[in-house]
C-alpha cells in the first residue's frame, strides 16, 4: 500500500522563483558568511547564493580553458592523471617536501599514472590488467601504485561502482576521454555497462 503525503501538492517553481534549502554548517563558517553578508550588503541566502554560483562558475571556466586549449581527450586525460595525482598523494605535514621533492612519492605516482595509462592504451596489456583487477579484488596483496590506479580507472569505467572522488568532473572527463575508452576500461574491468 503506498503511503500518501501529506500537505500542499508538489508544484513547479517559476523561473527566477527561489526554493528553500536547508543544510547545516559550524557556528564559526556562519559567522564568516554573516560577516561577508553584511560587509556586502547581501542578505545571508543572497550572499551564499552568489558564493556558490562563483564557484560553479568557476570550474565551468576551468573546464572551458582546458577544452579550448588542449581539446577534449587530451583534457580528459589531463584530468583523469591530475585526479590520481590529487585523489593518491599523501597529506604533507609543515616542513615536509611535496611529491615532486619527495623520491617516494614521485615513484609511485609515476607507477600509478603508468599504469592508468596502460589501462587506457588501445593495444591491450593482459599483465597490467591482470594486475589491476587483483588489487580491485584483493587490495592487501597489492602495490600502492595499482590501488591508485585501479581506482581512477574504475570510476571512469563505472561512475556508480568507483571510489574515486572524481565528482562533477567525472562525467566531464568521461565524456571527453570518449566511448572507446570508457568501453575499453569498461571489458577489460569486467564492468558491466550502463
Amino acid at each position: 500500500m503506498e503511503k500518501k503525503r501529506g500537505g500542499w501538492p508538489a508544484r513547479t517553481p517559476e523561473p527566477g522563483e527561489r526554493v528553500p534549502m536547508s543544510f547545516r554548517v559550524t557556528p564559526g563558517f556562519k559567522e564568516k558568511l554573516d560577516r561577508a553578508a553584511h560587509e556586502s550588503g547581501r542578505s545571508l541566502a543572497q550572499e551564499i547564493e552568489l558564493r556558490l554560483e562563483r564557484s560553479l562558475d568557476a570550474e565551468r571556466h576551468m573546464v572551458d580553458a582546458l577544452e579550448l586549449r588542449f581539446g577534449r581527450q587530451a583534457a580528459g586525460l589531463m584530468l583523469a592523471i591530475g585526479h590520481l595525482i590529487w585523489e593518491t598523494t599523501p597529506t604533507r605535514r609543515p616542513g615536509e617536501l611535496g611529491w615532486l621533492s619527495n623520491p617516494e612519492d614521485f615513484r609511485v605516482l609515476t607507477e600509478s599514472i603508468n599504469l592508468l595509462l596502460q589501462a587506457i592504451d588501445p593495444d591491450a596489456h593482459p599483465a597490467v590488467w591482470a594486475s589491476l583487477r587483483r588489487a580491485s579484488n584483493d587490495e592487501e596483496d597489492a602495490t600502492l601504485a595499482e590501488l591508485n590506479a585501479v581506482v581512477v580507472a574504475s570510476a571512469l569505467a563505472d561512475p556508480e561502482q568507483g571510489e574515486c572522488g572524481l565528482g562533477p568532473l567525472l562525467l566531464t572527463t568521461r565524456s571527453w576521454l570518449g566511448e572507446a575508452v570508457i568501453a575499453r576500461l569498461r571489458d577489460r574491468l569486467a564492468v558491466l555497462p550502463d
